[in-house]
């Protein structure tokens, strides 16, 4: 609600709102219609992100908390435009893709990728400079390397689109992963 309230605030000044969101991952917090999520083990409406369901359970639950995100997010965007004085910038990323909910080293190839496909939305006014734009194979270390690029004319070399996860219990394991 308090991102929705922000974006239709008018404002003259520029302004750099970033939040974010834990969800759609579990634990699963609203349903496909903004209500109360059905929890899923004893810690699923607290910090457990354990999920005691069947795999079809956690898909059906992340891809209804999902649908409530998607319907907010375009709410909040819709609201940025209305509002804005000036053309506005909006990006909007996820920091992962889909999480199978499955520990690291069971997961297969596709499991990696499925995590890894961060979503990437930009609206960019059409007479900025620069050429750039995101790409379908974009990591997120390079999203606001473009985005910058594109806003004040700079021309900051785009890295690598390498990707790494770590287990949960050793998180400063890291193991490059490819997308």
């Amino acid at each position: 609600e308090q991102l929705e309230h922000l974006a239709q605030q008018p404002s003259d000044a520029p302004r750099f709102i970033m939040a974010h969101l834990l969800i759609p991952s579990a634990p699963f917090v609203f349903d496909r219609h903004g209500g109360r999520a059905r929890p899923f083990g004893p810690g699923a409406m607290g910090g457990d992100t354990t999920f005691i369901g069947s795999e079809t359970q956690y898909a059906n639950a992340y891809i209804d908390q999902l649908h409530y995100l998607n319907e907010r997010i375009e709410l909040m965007a819709r609201g940025i435009l209305a509002n804005a004085s000036q053309p506005p910038v909006i990006v909007i990323v996820s920091s992962r893709g889909f999480d199978p909910g499955m520990d690291l080293p069971d997961m297969d190839a596709s499991g990696h990728r499925a995590r890894l496909a961060s979503m990437v939305m930009t609206y960019l006014p059409s007479d900025l400079p620069g050429s750039s734009a995101p790409y379908d194979t974009i990591s997120l270390v390079n999203v606001f390397r473009i985005v910058l690029n594109r806003i004040y004319g700079l021309d900051l070399a785009l890295l690598p689109d390498i990707a790494y996860e770590s287990p949960s219990e050793a998180p400063l394991q890291f193991r490059r992963v490819q997308p």
